[in-house]
C-alpha cells in the first residue's frame, strides 16, 4: 500500500483540534492470461482494477471537570474511486457459482464518531460511551452480474450505519489483591451483504462481562481473569451469500456471530 498525506494540530485550555487528509492508493491486483480467458468466457468481467481513496477527517478533543471528564468529536469523508466489491454470477461452463470481484465506480463515506469517558466521584468507577454515525453509499450507476442497473445512492456492502457502545469499570484494592469488573454492551446497526441488498446482516447487540482478580505484590504478578461474551447469546448473521447453482436451485448461507463464550485465563510475570 503506498499512502501520503498531510496533518495539523492544535492545543489549548486541554481542547484540542486535529484536521488529516490523506490518500490510500492500492496495489493493483494481477490477472493471469488464463483466468481473463475463464472470467471472460463465463460472463464476468476479465479483470478489475485497483481501488484508491481520499479520506479527510476533522476531529476535536475537549476535557472537562479536572480532566475526570473527555469527550471526543470526529467528522469524516472518505472519496472512493473503484471501490472493489464481491459478486456472484453462474458459471456458463460447469454450472455451479462462481464467485468473482468487479469495481463500483465510486462511493463515498461520510459520518461522525463521538466518544464520551467519565472517571466519577465513586472511587474505581469509570464509564465510557461511544457511538459513530456512518452514510456510505455509491455516487455512479453500476450495472450488476444480472444485467440489472443500481442507481446511484445504493447503501455500500458491510457497513453499519449505527454503532453504539457502553461499558463501566471498576477497580478497586480487596486485600493484597487488586479486583477489576467490567460490564459492556455493543450495537451494530444493520447492513447488507452484497451491493445488491440479497441478504440483511447485523443489526444486534451483544452484553459482556468480565473479573479479573490480580496480585502485583507476589512473586510472579499473578493474574486471573474470567470473561463471559455475547451473555444473552445472541444470534444473528454477520454475512452472507446468495447462492445460485442449476440444481437444487438459489439458497443463501449465512456466516453467524460467536455464542456465548466464557473464558478463563491465568497469567503470570516472569
Amino acid at each position: 500500500m503506498v499512502g501520503a498525506g498531510t496533518s495539523a494540530g492544535a492545543a489549548f485550555s486541554g481542547k484540542s483540534i486535529a484536521v488529516r487528509m490523506a490518500p490510500d492508493r492500492k496495489t493493483p491486483i494481477p490477472d493471469t492470461a488464463l483466468l481473463i480467458i475463464t472470467r471472460a468466457a463465463n460472463g464476468i468481467p476479465p479483470v478489475f482494477k485497483s481501488d484508491s481513496l481520499w479520506n479527510y477527517e476533522l476531529g476535536l478533543r475537549t476535557s472537562w471537570l479536572d480532566r475526570t471528564l473527555t469527550a471526543d468529536l470526529t467528522a469524516f469523508y472518505i472519496e472512493y474511486k473503484n471501490p472493489i466489491i464481491q459478486q456472484n454470477a453462474q458459471s456458463r461452463q460447469a454450472g455451479i457459482p462462481t464467485g468473482y470481484l468487479d469495481n463500483v465506480g465510486a462511493a463515498e463515506s461520510k459520518g461522525i464518531e463521538a466518544q464520551l469517558q467519565w472517571f466519577t466521584p465513586l472511587d474505581g468507577l469509570s464509564v465510557s460511551l461511544g457511538a459513530a454515525f456512518t452514510s456510505a453509499h455509491s455516487t455512479v450507476p453500476f450495472t450488476d452480474q444480472d444485467g440489472q442497473l443500481i442507481e446511484p445512492g445504493q447503501q455500500m456492502p458491510g457497513v453499519a450505519p449505527q454503532q453504539y457502545r457502553a461499558s463501566l469499570h471498576y477497580l478497586r484494592p480487596l486485600g493484597e489483591f487488586m479486583l477489576g469488573l467490567t460490564a459492556g454492551y455493543n450495537y451494530i446497526g444493520q447492513g447488507y451483504s452484497n451491493f445488491q441488498h440479497h441478504i440483511e446482516i447485523n443489526g444486534y447487540g451483544t452484553a459482556r462481562l468480565g473479573l479479573i482478580l490480580s496480585a502485583d505484590a507476589w512473586s510472579w504478578r499473578p493474574k486471573l481473569a474470567f470473561n463471559v461474551d455475547n451473555v444473552f447469546d445472541r444470534v444473528a448473521a454477520t454475512g452472507g451469500t446468495l447462492n445460485r447453482p442449476l440444481v437444487p436451485g438459489p439458497f443463501f448461507t449465512y456466516l453467524l456471530n460467536a455464542p456465548r463464550t466464557y473464558t478463563l485465563r491465568l497469567s503470570v510475570d516472569f
